[in-house]
C-alpha cells in the first residue's frame, strides 16, 4: 500500500497533468480558430486534439497511466515528457519498429 505522502504526490501529479492537457486542448482549439496563428507563451499544445481528448478521457475513466495495449504502468517520466502517451515505451517501440 502506498504511503500517504506518495498518494498525495500522485494526486498532485495527476492534477498537474490534467491541467496541462486542458490548457493544451484550449490552445489547440485556439490554433484552429485563429487558423494557426501564434499561441501565447506557456500555452503551447501537447499532442493533437484527438490525443489530448483521449488522454482526458483516460483520466476520467481511471485508465490514465496504464498502457492501452499491455496494461502495464506507463512510467511517470514518460508521462511528464508526453502527457498524451497511451502506450508504454516497449509497446510504442514495437509499433514503431513494425512499421519498417
Amino acid at each position: 500500500m502506498p504511503r500517504l505522502e506518495e498518494a498525495i504526490l500522485s494526486e498532485r501529479f495527476i492534477a498537474d497533468v490534467r491541467d496541462l492537457l486542458e490548457r493544451s486542448r484550449s490552445a489547440l482549439l485556439e490554433l484552429d480558430r485563429l487558423d494557426e496563428k501564434p499561441v501565447p507563451a506557456g500555452a503551447a499544445p501537447t499532442g493533437t486534439l484527438d490525443e489530448v481528448d483521449a488522454a482526458l478521457a483516460r483520466l476520467d475513466d481511471g485508465s490514465f497511466g496504464s498502457c492501452t495495449k499491455c496494461h502495464d504502468a506507463i512510467p511517470a517520466e514518460r508521462i511528464e515528457i508526453m502527457p498524451t502517451a497511451a502506450l508504454c515505451v516497449q509497446c510504442q517501440y514495437e509499433i514503431e519498429t513494425r512499421a519498417f
